[in-house]
């Protein structure tokens, strides 16, 4: 079942150099990962 997780990567995600700094992209990648699991119905507050 496809998934599409979509948001916006904000200035506080990017290092100095404007690339999302890694933990940023670890966090968002979680986000999808809990997005993806209350959409099939997966309640995670339990």
């Amino acid at each position: 079942m496809p998934f599409v997780y979509s948001r916006t990567v904000r200035f506080s995600d990017t290092d100095a150099a404007g690339v999302v700094y890694f933990a940023s992209a670890l966090s968002i990648c979680h986000e999808a990962y809990e997005a993806s699991l209350a959409a099939v119905g997966v309640d995670l507050r339990s």
